[in-house]
């Protein structure tokens, strides 16, 4: 991985395509989450990075902002699968701008998805590389890159050829 700072500015603009693309507004990267979000619910999203480089990078959302979002891409008021849908598509397109940014060939798994304002959001055997809070329209997101101390890439290569 190139260095941490150029990544982190790499995926600034990638937040900032996405967002300015489905809200009209660019989100800020701000150091804590307001104190008046803290206990809000929100929804997580995953995707695992494998390959030359093992990992995972992660959307956590709060939920009013996601009803948003998808009230703005499809015209009405959101079903719950809709916010699912938003999310996971999210995070699906974060995680590979991420994994292109790795300069590894990677495969990236299909995003899984989890709601509840009271859950500890934890990838086991990782070490939290980038953690990244942005404020935008009232609300907030979290986007986190994992780097896993196991060779999960290589297991997985041998399980397929």
């Amino acid at each position: 991985m190139e260095n941490i700072e150029n990544v982190i500015q790499k995926i600034d603009a990638v937040i900032d395509t996405i967002w300015n693309e489905h809200l009209g507004e660019s989100p800020v990267a701000i150091d804590i989450i307001p104190e008046d979000k803290k206990d809000c619910d929100t929804s997580v999203s995953c995707v695992h990075i494998l390959g030359g480089w093992d990992g995972s990078a992660s959307i956590e959302i709060e939920r009013d902002l996601i009803v948003e979002m998808a009230k703005n891409i499809f015209q009405k008021d959101p079903e719950k699968e809709d916010l699912k849908s938003i999310i996971k598509e999210f995070t699906n397109v974060t995680g590979g701008n991420i994994k292109g940014l790795l300069g590894h060939e990677c495969i990236l798994s299909t995003p899984n998805y989890s709601e509840n304002k009271d859950f500890n959001y934890r990838v086991p055997d990782s070490k939290e590389m980038i953690k990244r809070i942005y404020e935008i329209k009232n609300g907030y997101f979290i986007v986190r890159v994992h780097k896993s101390s196991l060779d999960l890439g290589k297991e997985i290569k041998e399980l397929i050829n």
